[in-house]
């Protein structure tokens, strides 16, 4: 008569324990984007351009130097932090700054940022600023996209074309 009451007890813990876990894992309900929302992300590494031109070093400063300096040029290796501006339908979405890495500040910056924006068909602009010798953007694109809700967008930079990329 105990055993029956102990395989009863038994299985009614298993059951309650199954019921937990089953509630728990669909309760409570998780939404990554609000309703009628897409995301788009902006993810690619680049490499400012340098803080400075190269500049040719004269006969003398070369025999000053040790003969295991003599470069012709100099050239500093900082680089410029790059600046990344997004708008949609050409209101402003996000406009953020990327510091080089590295002890010299010589090193690419990889630029990620996610944004979540209202479903549907948008002007998406996308510009990059990577030299702090010229005033205006360095790249700039623009594409014309329709997200359906929950979907996500990415957009990229080739490095080798020098052009961004929608995927």
């Amino acid at each position: 008569m105990d055993k029956i009451f102990r395989y009863l007890g038994q299985g009614l813990t298993y059951t309650i324990f199954c019921a937990l876990i089953y509630y728990l894992s669909t309760s409570p309900a998780y939404t990554y984007l609000a309703e009628g929302q897409a995301e788009l992300k902006v993810a690619f590494n680049h490499a400012g351009q340098r803080v400075e031109e190269c500049r040719k070093r004269t006969p003398e400063e070369l025999r000053k130097l040790p003969p295991n300096m003599r470069k012709p040029m100099d050239c500093s290796r900082e680089r410029s932090p790059l600046i990344v501006e997004i708008r949609i339908d050409g209101k402003p979405l996000a406009r953020d700054i990327y510091n080089p890495p590295g002890i010299h500040s010589d090193g690419a910056a990889f630029v990620y940022g996610k944004y979540a924006i209202p479903a549907g068909e948008h002007e998406l602009e996308v510009e990059l600023w990577d030299s702090t010798l010229k005033p205006e953007f360095s790249f700039h694109a623009k594409k014309r996209v329709s997200l359906a809700p929950g979907q996500g967008f990415v957009v990229g930079f080739d490095e080798d074309n020098a052009r961004f990329l929608f995927y």
